[in-house]
């Protein structure tokens, strides 16, 4: 069968009244991107109204590409992502890195754990999707995610660390509700909107 997906939750974005601190943003995070960067989120099919959505902005001094993470319409971490080679990190944090990016607001029955931003923007666009913002996830983590649904597919990246960690995550979950494991090749956001969907429909039909 195939599903026809009530999405109707999305993230808090702030508007230019809300008052919201920029203490985390760098001073010149703006909505003008680099080529390079424009390149970057185009590749993942980060368009505008994606950008405008989850507040995406760019740093010319950093050369970074600015995702905003909220909680409860407070904004409480960033995440700045490296474009171009370099020796520097490819992430860096301000905030907690407990913090989960999330595509939905309240809880719901349905929700796909991933590792990276841009693969929850991507997978988002689907059904509730929220980014480990990496493999880890601690006790603090994991008791953060469990409110957030009933059911949960992880998707982790298809390398050996992602695979790995995501065998443990299901293990954890599976304690308290019922868990799916996607395992593909490429991570998430190197798949079309519509392969995704896919992907996704196949694991909910086998289990719903």
């Amino acid at each position: 069968k195939q599903i026809v997906w009530k999405h109707h939750s999305k993230p808090y974005v702030p508007n230019s009244e809300s008052g919201l601190s920029r203490s985390l943003l760098p001073e010149d995070a703006t909505s003008m991107f680099s080529e390079e960067a424009n390149a970057y989120l185009t590749l993942y099919d980060i368009d505008d109204a994606l950008r405008e959505r989850y507040n995406i902005s760019y740093s010319p001094s950093q050369n970074r590409i600015i995702f905003p993470i909220y909680d409860n319409g407070e904004l409480v971490s960033i995440e700045a992502r490296a474009l171009g080679h370099s020796d520097e990190y490819k992430y860096i944090t301000t905030g907690s890195k407990q913090n989960l990016f999330k595509t939905f607001e309240k809880p719901t029955s349905f929700v796909v754990l991933v590792e990276d931003i841009v693969s929850a923007i991507k997978v988002g666009q689907i059904c509730p999707t929220i980014s480990l913002r990496g493999t880890a996830c601690n006790r603090e983590k994991l008791y953060s995610i469990l409110p957030l649904g009933r059911h949960f597919l992880i998707w982790l990246d298809g390398d050996k660390p992602g695979k790995k960690a995501a065998k443990e995550l299901a293990r954890q979950i599976r304690t308290f509700y019922p868990v799916s494991l996607i395992t593909t090749d490429r991570d998430p956001k190197c798949y079309s909107t519509e392969r995704i969907k896919e992907i996704i429909e196949r694991v909910y039909n086998d289990v719903c």
